[in-house]
């Protein structure tokens, strides 16, 4: 993965110390902005009013016309790309943060158990 690859480019530049903390941070990160749109879509699908998603809405009611591809077009369509990473970067921020914690912690527990 992107851990793998990364941390040896930065161990050239930094102590081991130092690199496994920042390769687990920019790699966690890194794998939210691929998901952050299908987790948006994701809750705005569950979001969605039970009424809008009943088999029989109420009168005057839009029935629900599709699923997560629907309300993606949907939210392309209003919003263009920004609307698919909304909130993207508290996401990425605490990825970042939880990553290098995360790494850093099992790098040490690898490093003991040997």
């Amino acid at each position: 993965g992107v851990y793998e690859n990364l941390k040896p480019l930065i161990v050239e530049n930094v102590s081991e110390t130092f690199a496994t903390p920042i390769a687990g941070a920019i790699s966690g990160a890194s794998s939210w902005l691929g998901a952050v749109p299908l987790d948006v879509i994701k809750t705005r699908v569950q979001a969605q009013p039970l009424h809008v998603i009943a088999a029989r809405p109420s009168p005057g009611i839009q029935p629900w016309s599709g699923g997560a591809l629907a309300k993606a077009r949907k939210m392309f369509k209003s919003g263009g790309i920004r609307a698919l990473y909304v909130g993207t970067l508290p996401t990425v921020c605490r990825a970042f943060i939880v990553s290098a914690t995360r790494f850093t912690a099992y790098e040490f527990a690898v490093e003991k158990l040997r």
